[in-house]
């Protein structure tokens, strides 16, 4: 699967039948996927190696029967700069090294040959304002049409698994997208949405005072490396930001004053300068909380 994905479904077509696979314990499933093939019946099982990983096991495929295996999987595309990547991995990596290092057993394992040739087809639906963009792949001849229900993208040229598949689409810069679906876990009238924000900020527009927030996670995973990286940005922004502020006193006491404002109330503490030291020293991460929320009130 591509980078980031999870895996959300799987079904599988076999001698007319269409069934769908449930999550259950490895060593359940394995025990029952053996035992289907001890009776003669044709099970598949599909197993998680490692992260992106997944190896499927199909048994007792009679000769010239066929069987067909959809699975489904979800994955957040990441815009940079009004551009999105899309990624369909159709080729496996050489990996080296022992098989049960990458958890993977030695009857999952693959042997690539440059001499066999399997066909790929692909038809791709895009929808929710994705298809307003402009779409290119660097990797594939496409065709793209139009219809009511969005742009849809086919290859125009015969092709095989020999590489990934990439879509390449731009026009996408201050575009907010947003979904939503059905959380059966939390009820029948439940529903998940999955939102994102990607403001349309001009720069000519900077004359009126802006009030811009920062809010850094600093929960337990983000100790350690991944404070002093956030903290580059920020004072990235900082630094920018100087020349739209008043005199750099004022502009240092707004600033102490936001960064240590929020740990100050959470642990019940004055906010007053001489009790600040103390209180960070009482903190196992000192950088935590020095970084929860940073402001920034610009005036030109």
């Amino acid at each position: 699967m591509g980078w980031g994905a999870s895996f959300m479904d799987l079904h599988v077509e076999i001698a007319g039948k269409r069934l769908r696979g449930s999550v259950i314990e490895k060593q359940v499933a394995i025990a029952g996927y053996e035992k289907a093939i001890a009776d003669g019946d044709t099970p598949i099982m599909l197993e998680k190696n490692s992260e992106g990983i997944y190896t499927a096991s199909l048994g007792n495929l009679k000769p010239g029967e066929a069987a067909t295996i959809e699975y489904r999987y979800a994955q957040l595309l990441q815009v940079e700069e009004g551009c999105a990547r899309i990624c369909l991995p159709t080729t496996i990596a050489p990996r080296y090294g022992k098989e049960q290092f990458g958890g993977i057993q030695e009857h999952q394992s693959t042997q690539a040959d440059m001499l066999v040739q399997y066909p790929l087809t692909l038809s791709l639906l895009l929808s929710g304002g994705t298809e307003k963009c402009t779409i290119e792949s660097p990797s594939h001849h496409i065709d793209v049409t139009h219809n009511t229900s969005g742009t849809i993208i086919e290859l125009t040229r015969d092709a095989f698994l020999d590489r990934d598949f990439i879509l390449s689409l731009s026009g996408l810069k201050n575009q907010s997208f947003c979904m939503a679906a059905p959380d059966k876990h939390m009820g029948s009238e439940a529903c998940t949405v999955l939102a994102s924000f990607n403001p349309n900020i001009d720069n000519g527009k900077f004359a009126q005072p802006v009030a811009l927030k920062i809010l850094v996670d600093c929960s337990g995973s983000m100790n350690g490396e991944f404070l002093l990286v956030i903290r580059r940005p920020i004072w990235a922004v900082h630094r920018l930001s100087m020349p739209y502020f008043p005199p750099l006193d004022s502009k240092r006491m707004m600033l102490r004053q936001m960064f240590y404002s929020l740990p100050m109330v959470k642990f019940g503490i004055p906010r007053t300068s001489l009790r600040l030291p103390r209180s960070l020293d009482n903190v196992s991460s000192p950088l935590a909380l020095a970084m929860p929320l940073l402001k920034l009130s610009c005036k030109n």
